[in-house]
This record gives C-alpha cells, structure tokens and sequence, in this order.
C-alpha cells in the first residue's frame, strides 16, 4: 500500500475511509496488520529493546504527524505503546540475563 502526503503510510485515500466508516474492527484490522507485517524477531538476549524503542518513537512521530485523522492517529499511538511495552519487557529480559 502507497504512502500518503509527509511520507507516512497509509494513503490518504486509505485515512479517508477509517474516518468515514468510524469502524472500531477496521482500526483493529490495521493495528493488528502493522503488527504481523513486522514478523518474528530474533536478537541476542543482551540486546534488550532497542528495536521496539525505535519503532514507538516512529509510530509515535506518525500519530503527531497523521493528527488530522484521529481514527489512524489513534491507531499508531496503540502502536507506539505497544511497543514501549514490548522495549519494556525486552529490557527486563536483557537485564535478567547479564545477571545470570
């Protein structure tokens, strides 16, 4: 799917019909599509969250820049939380393991 206006995916023919249909099961279907699309990660357990850190940080960026849609907005703010925790939990883990 084509990025739209700022380089920011999705389209805005595609922002335009999350806005219109006010459907909470199509926001999911794109929540749940972003977090599938990234796949299964595997990294050393001394890495910790470094790549989920980056990923918040971008969809955060997109929610700030996309503002004028609130339904994709919100979407990529889950996102970005989403992964915060996931950095979170990735740290954690790191932290247990050079204690080990």
């Amino acid at each position: 799917m084509p990025e739209g206006s700022h380089g920011v995916w999705p389209h805005e023919s595609v922002r335009e019909l999350l806005e219109e249909l006010e459907s909470e099961d199509m926001e999911d279907g794109v929540y749940f599509g972003r977090v599938n699309w990234r796949g299964i990660t595997v990294r050393s357990p001394y890495v910790g969250g470094k790549l989920e850190v980056d990923l918040a940080e971008r969809y955060r960026a997109a929610a700030e820049a996309l503002a004028g849609f609130p339904r994709i907005a919100r979407v990529f703010r889950r996102l970005a939380e989403n992964y915060r925790s996931d950095a979170r939990r990735e740290d954690a883990r790191r932290d247990l393991n050079e204690f080990s």
